[in-house]
């Protein structure tokens, strides 16, 4: 006895299945370690990196937030995409804070860069700028030697410093 079976496959594209992939993601977390600079003496600077995937939408956006003890994050501002630093200001002095950037694109925003904690001091800070060439290297040993490099030329907006030479030793 012989048996015949006919099998009828019918397979259905749905365009709605396209669309939902090309509609995009969230972007990935902005890039880090987030630096967190002293910028006077109630003001911090952050600074991140774009993330490595904008989720295959422009970056509109980043949030910028504090967190503050018993209030929990706080939304501190939002900046323009082309924007990768922002200065927090009017910290409490003798606070402790955490900060937090995440990059929004049109479908979401993503996962949050954190920083590590930063004490507020009050105190003034100065940002010296990298010594500038050029570098001789003196009296140099089996051990050690001597560097010497001509400091940059201003180090903040009150103090001009000019053709002042800096030494270090260093012992191997």
């Amino acid at each position: 006895m012989a048996c015949e079976f006919y099998l009828r496959l019918i397979f259905c594209f749905s365009p709605t299945t396209e669309d939902k992939s090309k509609k995009g993601s969230r972007p990935s977390t902005p890039e880090g370690p987030m630096v967190t600079l002293g910028e006077d003496e109630l003001s911090v600077r952050l600074e991140w990196k774009p993330p490595l995937d904008d989720g295959g939408s422009a970056i509109l956006k980043y949030a910028i937030e504090k967190y503050e003890g018993d209030s929990g994050w706080v939304r501190v501002a939002e900046v323009g995409s082309e924007l990768n630093s922002f200065i927090v200001r009017e910290l409490t002095e003798g606070e402790e804070y955490m900060f937090r950037v995440s990059a929004e694109n049109k479908v979401g925003r993503s996962e949050a860069l954190t920083s590590e904690s930063y004490k507020v001091t009050g105190e003034r800070v100065v940002v010296v700028p990298p010594p500038r060439p050029p570098f001789e290297i003196l009296g140099m040993t089996q051990t050690s030697f001597t560097l010497r490099w001509t400091e940059s030329e201003q180090i903040d907006d009150q103090v001009k410093v000019s053709s002042v030479q800096k030494f270090i030793n260093v012992t191997i």
